[in-house]
């Protein structure tokens, strides 16, 4: 079972959707003999996957779809939905 948390951040020059401040809320397991919780052991390695997804975009818009080349021209904002993520025109 793993549950993890972070922030979802749009790039209006990359063009691109980063995650900041990524934390494991959990990481139950049981198997192999082996049944715990990884989380108190976890510091070091949620410190090097945020390092990463600092300068790595978990998606990328496609530059060459003309709706996303015409609206890469309005600034946008990012929400968080339930179950999706929506990128409109900022207000």
């Amino acid at each position: 079972s793993l549950a993890l948390e972070g922030t979802p951040y749009y790039d209006s020059e990359e063009k691109a959707i980063f995650v900041r401040s990524l934390s494991l809320l959990d990481s139950t397991i049981d198997a192999g003999g082996f049944k715990g919780n990884l989380a108190p052991v976890s510091g070091e390695f949620m410190q090097l996957i945020n390092g990463y997804l600092a300068s790595n975009p978990v998606y990328r818009l496609d530059p060459a779809n003309k709706a996303v080349s015409m609206l890469s021209t309005v600034p946008m904002q990012l929400t968080v939905e339930e179950g999706k993520l929506r990128l409109s025109a900022k207000p």
